[in-house]
């Protein structure tokens, strides 16, 4: 098996045994005599939870992720129309739509993955995975990988990426910009140019709108974390109110009951001194009887 190979399979175990198994990989490489391919395989760094999830996507959810891709070549399509000045905006924005849809079957599968390797599927995991799939979509890349071996989530593409991924386009619109003939040549060139310049506006603001969706979907992801973020808070506090009340019914309870059991204590004291009392005077009552008695029986 070549590198190559290796990586690709090493890419394709679970999140929760890739280190191991890149460690057993790495350690064959070595022992067969391949040291720079035993380096390879042990530099690789583990892929966040969002990376790895894109890249078992696109192993084992091909159909899904190869519409998904189809969505995005399209629409790279209709930025470039835009940019040639024949662009259509209600088109570009169904393939908008058309690519959200794309990606939930693959959002779907990817929580069963995750649950299945007990990672967390929070609301900022499948944010970062919704964002990756979306800009391998959009320009048809993934970043500075190969297909299926993505080590860190992606973000949106900036409009210089999506410029960079329409040159030919750019290329082509460009080219009458060359022209120096004089007269009605330079006439044609300077048409040329400002069609040029018009298309290249047009292309920009295409490129803007597409990456609006994302923006916004970010902002309201923000916006949903940090109100739930606040909804904990005050939960929170409303348990901290409910507890400090309830030691506090406690502990005027124990005082109640102590002010009781205080009573109690006083009333039993004061019993016991009246009954000690009480046998005090019966004894000094007996003592005098006895007195009298004897004094009787010496007369």
């Amino acid at each position: 098996m070549s590198v190559e190979e290796e990586l690709d399979a090493l890419f394709g175990v679970k999140l929760d045994e890739l280190l191991e198994v890149r460690k057993q990989r790495a350690a064959a490489l070595r022992k067969a005599g391949d040291r720079e391919g035993a380096a390879r395989i042990a530099a690789t760094p583990k892929p966040t939870p969002a990376a790895w999830a894109v890249n078992q996507l696109w192993r084992g959810d091909r159909p899904d992720f190869d519409r998904l891709l189809g969505v995005g070549e399209a629409l790279r399509d209709a930025l470039r129309g835009s940019l040639a000045g024949t662009g259509d905006a209600r088109a570009m924005q169904a393939l908008q739509r058309q690519q959200r849809t794309a990606i939930e079957p693959l959002l779907a599968s990817a929580r069963a993955r995750f649950e299945e390797v007990g990672v967390a599927a929070t609301p900022a995991v499948i944010e970062r995975l919704t964002t990756t799939l979306q800009a391998i979509s959009t320009t048809g890349a993934w970043g500075d990988a190969a297909p299926g071996r993505l080590t860190k989530e992606l973000g949106t593409p900036d409009l210089a990426t999506i410029a960079a991924m329409l040159g030919p386009a750019g290329a082509q619109a460009s080219g009458p910009h060359e022209m120096t003939q004089r007269g009605a040549g330079a006439t044609a060139a300077a048409t040329t140019d400002a069609r040029s310049s018009e298309a290249t506006t047009t292309a920009a603001t295409a490129a803007r709108e597409h990456a609006a969706p994302a923006s916004l979907d970010e902002a309201r992801a923000k916006r949903r974390r940090e109100e739930v973020e606040r909804a904990k808070r005050l939960e929170a506090a409303e348990q901290s109110l409910r507890d400090a009340r309830a030691r506090e019914e406690v502990a005027t309870a124990a005082a109640r009951v102590a002010q009781e059991a205080l009573a109690g204590a006083r009333a039993s004291r004061r019993g016991l001194a009246e009954r000690l009392a009480e046998a005090e005077a019966q004894a000094d009552r007996s003592e005098r009887d006895a007195e009298e008695a004897r004094r009787r029986a010496e007369e």
